[in-house]
């Protein structure tokens, strides 16, 4: 499809692309007001600590 020989070669190039992307969405949480995840802004949740 792309060129790639086998999918030995596809794996390295789809970690490298997708540690980012994936660590983005959890660290999200840290720099939220709300601390919120992208998960919890989908589903319109808050969590209240007592």
């Amino acid at each position: 499809m792309l060129g790639w020989k086998d999918e030995d070669e596809a794996k390295p190039v789809v970690a490298i692309l997708a540690t980012p992307t994936f660590s983005i969405l959890y660290l999200w949480l840290f720099w939220d007001r709300n601390r919120q995840e992208l998960w919890g802004k989908l589903a319109s949740t808050l969590v209240v600590s007592d």
